[in-house]
This record gives structure tokens, sequence and C-alpha cells, in this order.
């Protein structure tokens, strides 16, 4: 099957629901192995982690004879690496990245007179006085690593505490112990770094890749139970560029009746949110995988 439409558009997304690992490398073989309009180019491969990458190539390579080039990246890593060709931004002095972030943080409560700070600054003398090592510094790394996680997981409350809400995304107060983070964040958004802060950054991104030309023939995306609506968002700009599988993993599968009930429940939910996030993404219905075809055999 050609990756490309008669117009050489990418094919409709695809998402693939998969319940087991079994399932995750029969879909993954089939993508991989299939026919293309280009057998000198190589897919993307967007893997959780290196291992995952590793064991779908092996997979490859067992079933079809040969996974030569096949290598993965994680989202992060393919994030970096867009934003260095579309953009031009470089990995390395990146004012936003966690230790970086937490330099800034760090002078800023040293430095900066906002009232706000006032009491986190008489919380940290406090613990000083009282024999805890480098408390400023510890907070410093603490405060950049949730704020990092917030504009991966809830961007739109990042973009209104820059523009001086101070508040949740659905106008509730924060709670006492985070208020001054709000402020905070303006403050580091306002600083002249000569970068765009994660959340700008992004929307920067998914316009590039709409009038990009990428080296991938199309995209194969490997999700876990829970993905950021941010990479979700990076998989489906991807979509208007290149065909594009994603295969979600999603063990609450209820026709088996096997569904662990009581205090792991919750978690039971993840997968299925999962999965509805990613339709509402892509803007396509999730989909069972195929049969695989048999392994390839010597001669």
């Amino acid at each position: 099957m050609s990756t490309t439409t008669s117009a050489g558009r990418p094919r409709a997304p695809r998402l693939i629901v998969a319940r087991d690992w079994e399932q995750v490398v029969d879909a993954a073989v089939e993508v991989l192995t299939g026919p293309t309009d280009d057998p000198f180019s190589l897919p993307l491969l967007v893997t959780p982690s290196r291992a995952h990458a590793l064991a779908l190539a092996q997979q490859v390579a067992r079933r079809r004879g040969v996974a030569a080039g096949l290598s993965g990246r994680s989202p992060r890593r393919l994030r970096t690496d867009l934003e260095h060709r579309l953009l031009g931004l470089a990995e390395q002095g990146d004012p936003w990245r966690a230790d970086a972030l937490a330099l800034r943080i760090d002078a800023l409560i040293e430095t900066d007179p906002a009232p706000r700070l006032d009491a986190v600054r008489a919380h940290l003398a406090r613990l000083s006085a009282s024999g805890v090592p480098s408390p400023g510094w510890d907070l410093a790394r603490q405060t950049a690593g949730s704020l990092l996680r917030i504009a991966d997981s809830w961007p739109e409350l990042l973009s209104g505490w820059a523009e001086g809400r101070e508040t949740l995304a659905d106008g509730s107060p924060l709670d006492p112990a985070h208020r001054w983070w709000a402020p905070l964040w303006a403050r580091l958004v306002h600083q002249d770094t000569g970068r765009p802060e994660p959340v700008r950054r992004h929307r920067m991104l998914l316009e590039a890749i709409g009038g990009a030309v990428l080296p991938w023939r199309d995209c194969l995306w490997l999700a876990p139970a829970s993905t950021s609506p941010l990479d979700r968002e990076l998989a489906a700009a991807l979509a208007e560029a290149l065909t594009t599988t994603v295969i979600h993993l999603d063990q609450d599968d209820p026709a088996r009746g096997d569904t662990v009930r009581g205090p792991w429940s919750a978690f039971d939910r993840v997968r299925p949110a999962g999965t509805t996030a990613w339709a509402r993404s892509l803007g396509t219905g999730p989909e069972p995988p195929r049969a695989a075809a048999p392994p390839a055999t010597g001669p």
C-alpha cells in the first residue's frame, strides 16, 4: 500500500489499539515492512524508550529477515531534533532545560524584590538556620522540574500565568503553598533569554512542521498508557506531513472480563482515557490490530 494519496498527500492517520505486546509487535511489523513509494527512505519510529525501539527492531528482523537502519527516538528526543532542524534552536545553552531553569529560579528567589517571594525566602532562611544544606538550590531544582511537568501536561495553565493570571486553568485559586509559582513563571517568561519558553516553542514547532519537508517516509508512534497533550499534538502535526500510525497499548479489554477492580481500578481507566485522547487528537477512530503475517523462514 502506498504511503501517500494520488495527490501526494499523506494518508489519513491510523490509531491502532493493542491489548498486549504481541499485538503491538504485529501492528508495528505491518507498518514498518509494508509497501512504500520510496524503498530507500526510512520510517520515523517514535517509542517511549530506546529499549522499546530495540525490541521492535529485533522483532522486525526476526519476522522479515532484516531491519537495517531502523532506530527509534523518544518524543523528547524527536522534539529536540525538530526544534534544531525547523526552528534553528540548539539543545546546548537552552535556558529552559531543567538545570538552567533551576539556576534562573534560584537567582530570582535570592534577588527579585517581588513581595510574593518574601514568604519563600523566610522559609528558606529557617531551613538554613536549622542546618539544612543548600535549601534554596533544592527548592529551585524541585520547582524547575514541577514547572516543566506542568508545561508538558497543562500548557494552558502556564499560558495563563504568563499573562498575569494567578489561578488554575479553570479560574479556581492556587493552593497557598504554590501560589508564588504563577508570578515566578511570569517573571521567567519575560526575562530576555533569547529563546521562546516551552509552550510558545511548541506552538512554533507545530506551525513549522506544517510547511516542512521531512526526511522520513512515514511515522510509527508507539504510545504508552499515558501520553502528554503536547506529544499528542506533535504526532497530529506530523500526521499532516507524514502518513502516521499510532499504536496505543490499552490493556483494559472489557471483552476479556479480567479487568482489575478494587484499589487499582483508577489505573485501568488511564488507558481507555488515553485512547480517547489520541482519537480526538488524530481525528480518527481506534481500530484493532490485524493478524500478523507468518515469520520469514530460511531456504
